[in-house]
């Protein structure tokens, strides 16, 4: 089958972008040009028309493997720190050394690095594109540029809010340097840095086997609308006076905003894999709303479910599903911290950190079963059945393809990566209270603050998900989450994750 070499949507213009951002009803052809960005998906099979070819780790009990790992990478803002451990181990290790990490952290950080060095597929969420909050970069062509893999992204939202698309903070915005120009070195500096502004934000999956295809599913379900909502939320700030300080606090407050186009969607990558029967797999890249009920992830996990029903090869699908337990949709005390924000400089700085306490408060009134069940095992019903994230996973595990093949819940000690036994413990890593966590907010002590939301899912080749006399090719192994890579540099505030998937029966 030929491949695509490259392919890329039409981008929009830093006029545009305003537009969208200012106009709640933009011109046809403009809304047109937003529609076919938000549906096709960027290809590029350069590095294999360049010689690239997958790494194949063998691991001494499964044989040649296919290496899989999954990162929030949070925007991408911390790039450098981020290459250094994908690429240059002795470079990241040597960062981290200067905070004199110890002998055995050390160790973990190295075997973390290891693994993480010879994967062949690596999928992404919170990928930017021409952002200025990471640079301008386009972290995906990047990461594939150094890593030597093709890529494939999807853009999940269109920044238009002033301060996610200001090029320049030491200029004017940018609207008003477009409208009424500027002097002419600082009409050089400007175009200098909006030559590479796209302002798009999405999913990725970079793979080391050619890409077949790509296409986005964006769901039916958003549960929050990110332009609408989000402009209604900030509506309820104060104009700020006519003076610079009491304007200060309210653009401080408006920095909180993410007005935005697009919602929420699935990056569904087809790639060839030669050495299984079919010689190819499914790669899907989603990132389930959190400003939403339980019951809208759920809802969005069955669209999902149901794209995918025809796939008669094997499915790997992993995301930040944001299994929270919580409806975190803003509701009137997030306006009225918006309020406090702007309404002075002390609330700017301290609200930021009241408003995620909130919901620990409200987890405490409901008992300690959700701090400790469900925010570690969001797969556990909870006490007296109050986890509303548990439909999401029975979604998943009674789920059949077409084939009559399903994804692998399985967990058995031998094939876990610490021994751990326990549904989804060969994928995920357990622990001795549900999952290690893959989330942690700056702020965490103690089991609060971290939470298990980012998920590894894997369709082999079983019609059972608990069959342990079942086939285990290209079933998963050793699942791990690499806390260690955040341990001294907080390269995102979530982990990345890794399986093994044997490419014969080991």
């Amino acid at each position: 089958m030929r491949v695509v070499t490259y392919q890329a949507p039409e981008w929009l213009t830093a006029e545009e972008l305003i537009e969208l951002g200012m106009v709640d009803e933009p011109s046809p052809a403009l809304q047109a040009k937003l529609e076919n960005l938000l549906t096709t998906p960027v290809i590029s099979n350069e590095a294999s028309q360049q010689g690239a070819r997958p790494l194949r780790p063998t691991h001494p009990r499964l044989g040649p493997v296919l290496r899989v790992a999954f990162w929030n990478i949070a925007q991408g803002v911390r790039f450098d720190e981020m290459r250094w451990a994908l690429s240059e181990p002795a470079e990241f290790i040597r960062r981290v050394e200067r905070n004199r990490l110890p002998g055995r952290r050390r160790e973990a950080l190295a075997e973390a690095l290891q693994l993480l060095r010879a994967v062949d597929l690596l999928i992404l969420n919170e990928v930017d594109l021409g952002l200025p909050r990471s640079g301008c970069r386009d972290v995906a062509r990047e990461f594939a540029g150094v890593l030597n893999m093709n890529y494939a992204f999807g853009v999940e939202f269109v920044e238009v809010s002033l301060q996610a698309i200001d090029v320049h903070p030491s200029l004017p915005p940018l609207s008003p340097l477009i409208a009424n120009g500027v002097g002419d070195h600082q009409t050089d500096r400007l175009k200098a840095e909006t030559r590479q502004l796209r302002a798009l934000h999405g999913n990725a999956v970079l793979s080391r086997y050619p890409i077949r295809s790509a296409r986005i599913l964006r769901f039916t379900h958003q549960g929050y609308d990110w332009y609408a909502q989000e402009k209604e939320l900030f509506s309820c700030l104060p104009l700020p006076g006519p003076s610079p300080q009491s304007a200060t606090p309210f653009w401080r407050a408006m920095s909180y905003c993410q007005l935005r186009r697009g919602g929420r969607m699935a990056l569904i990558v087809e790639i060839e894999v030669p050495d299984l029967p079919e010689r190819r797999v499914t790669v899907v890249a989603t990132h389930l709303e959190t400003r939403a009920r339980p019951f809208i992830r759920r809802l969005q996990m069955r669209e999902l479910l149901a794209e995918l029903y025809h796939v008669t090869h094997p499915v790997i699908l992993a995301g930040d599903l944001n299994t929270t337990g919580r409806d975190a949709t803003p509701g009137a005390i997030h306006r009225y911290l918006l309020r406090l924000v702007a309404s002075g400089e002390w609330w700017s700085r301290v609200a930021p950190k009241v408003g995620p306490a909130l919901g620990w408060v409200h987890d405490l009134l409901r008992g300690f079963s959700h701090l400790w069940l469900v925010e570690r095992d969001p797969t556990h019903p909870g006490v007296l059945g109050n986890n509303e994230e548990h439909g999401l996973f029975q979604e998943v595990e009674h789920f059949r393809f077409r084939d009559g093949r399903c994804f692998d819940f399985r967990g058995d000690g031998d094939r876990s990566a610490n021994r751990m036994t326990g549904r989804l413990a060969n994928s995920n890593q357990r622990s001795m209270c549900g999952f290690v966590p893959t989330s942690e907010s700056p702020g965490a002590w103690g089991p609060i603050g971290r939470r298990k939301l980012d998920w590894i899912l894997v369709k082999p080749y079983i019609r059972d998900p608990h069959d342990s006399l079942g086939s285990y090719r290209f079933a998963p192994h050793f699942g791990r989450t690499l806390g260690e890579l955040n341990a001294r540099l907080r390269l995102s505030d979530h982990h990345p994750m890794t399986v093994d998937l044997p490419l014969s029966e080991p």
